[in-house]
């Protein structure tokens, strides 16, 4: 996706009515980005209360101010997320501050709890002496994960399926 496409995605608008209606330059200028008044989906979306993440690409600007995630920059401290979860074929992950629970065909099916801030190489796993955070970030991850559709690959070949 072009800069002007995520641009007019991100905003709803016409890229033309704010000025971002090319690629930008490959050559680093202050002026060069998305301009910082504009109002973004994830900003309304944040608003109703809903959670944001960045994902993929920026590709809207090159100066710090328009950068997503300050926290790239090393210009401010803390996380830039809370609570991260994210699922690849049967392991799953969520980190909910310092705690990171990983579930899964990697683990045998026994949970492995980690405290990150302590153990930054995930080297003791503290799921039996923790058993209600293990129950607590194993919710997180179900209720997360409840409403993805079923895939329609990889051989299901059920009846309703692109695979009929």
């Amino acid at each position: 996706m072009c800069s002007p496409a995520r641009a007019g995605w991100l905003t709803g608008r016409y890229q033309q009515r704010f000025g971002h209606e090319h690629n930008l330059p490959p050559a680093y200028r202050e002026a060069n980005g998305l301009p910082l008044a504009e109002t973004t989906l994830p900003q309304v979306l944040k608003t109703a209360g809903d959670r944001t993440i960045a994902l993929g690409k920026w590709h809207l600007g090159y100066a710090p101010k328009f950068h997503p995630l300050p926290f790239l920059t090393g210009k401010a401290g803390g996380r830039p997320h809370q609570t991260l979860l994210g699922k690849s074929d049967q392991v799953g992950a969520v980190r909910d501050g310092d705690l990171k629970l990983v579930i899964g065909y990697q683990t045998n099916g026994v949970p492995e709890l980690s405290e990150l801030a302590s153990d930054p190489s995930e080297t003791t796993n503290l799921a039996a002496s923790r058993t209600d955070e293990v129950k607590r970030l194993q919710k997180l991850f179900d209720d997360w994960g409840r409403d993805f559709p079923a895939p329609l690959w990889g051989g299901q070949g059920t009846e309703g399926t692109a695979n009929e």
